[in-house]
């Protein structure tokens, strides 16, 4: 029987776009779709075993979750065995390996589902921050109760690994899930969530803007070196409207 104050998050199968947008997106509320990535390609290229091989000497830096100033590059290789292997209560975690020209090849060819268009990726502007990150991460590794950059919505498909999910809502309810390989999680804008990987994970994050979320992505951009584009988001908006 669930608590009160602690409720599992919702789950759903096969849910189609519109009935996402309809039940979780415009309503803003997270849930695991579950299987959602399960045919994806990614899931055998950005295996530890495949990234071993294809991106094996890539340099890349991880910090510590507690002492986050403790940081140590790596190459891939290493850090990925160092990720399997390590029982380590604080260990070093790998959170900003972003898609940039140069490690676009990490990410696989894929594309953003349906029902997470992000109107971001139709601006040709360096300026623009990538929203697109590739994590890995050893058991114990987590991510503190935090919200999302730029008060953005994000989903996060889990290619290897078990994460358990912590969502807290305005009123103070905590829903908790845990997500397998496959599974998608979407994080709504506003809601403070935190993650802990219960085993090594790879997954792949995206954050977004859309119809669903612009008022409060303007709102925040306004108040930013990047006010210009809250004004290109609301063109955006008359667009779709």
């Amino acid at each position: 029987m669930e608590s009160e104050l602690i409720r599992a998050l919702p789950e759903v199968t096969d849910l189609q776009p519109e009935p996402f947008l309809s039940t979780y997106g415009r309503q803003g509320h997270p849930v695991i779709l579950r299987g959602m990535m399960r045919d994806w390609p990614l899931m055998r290229q950005l295996s530890f075993e495949s990234l071993r091989i294809s991106h094996g000497l890539h340099e890349v830096t991880a910090h510590r979750c507690v002492q986050r100033d403790d940081e140590v590059r790596w190459t891939l290789g290493a850090y990925l065995t160092y990720a399997e292997q390590t029982q380590e209560a604080d260990p070093y975690y790998l959170t900003n390996l972003a898609c940039t020209p140069a490690t676009a090849d990490l990410f696989g060819a894929y594309q953003t589902p349906p029902h997470f268009v992000n109107w971001l990726d139709a601006f040709d502007d360096p300026h623009v921050p990538v929203l697109k990150w590739l994590i890995i991460g050893p058991r114990n590794s987590f991510s503190p109760m935090h919200l999302d950059t730029m008060d953005t919505s994000a989903w996060n498909g889990l290619i290897a690994g078990i994460k358990r999910w912590t969502f807290r809502d305005a009123a103070g309810v905590t829903y908790v899930g845990e997500q397998r390989p496959g599974d998608v999680v979407f994080t709504p804008t506003g809601w403070w969530h935190g993650v802990e990987n219960l085993s090594p994970t790879v997954c792949v994050t995206e954050n977004f803007v859309n119809h669903t979320n612009v008022d409060a992505v303007t709102t925040f951009l306004t108040q930013t070196p990047l006010r210009h584009l809250a004004l290109a988001l609301e063109h955006m908006r008359s667009r779709y409207a």
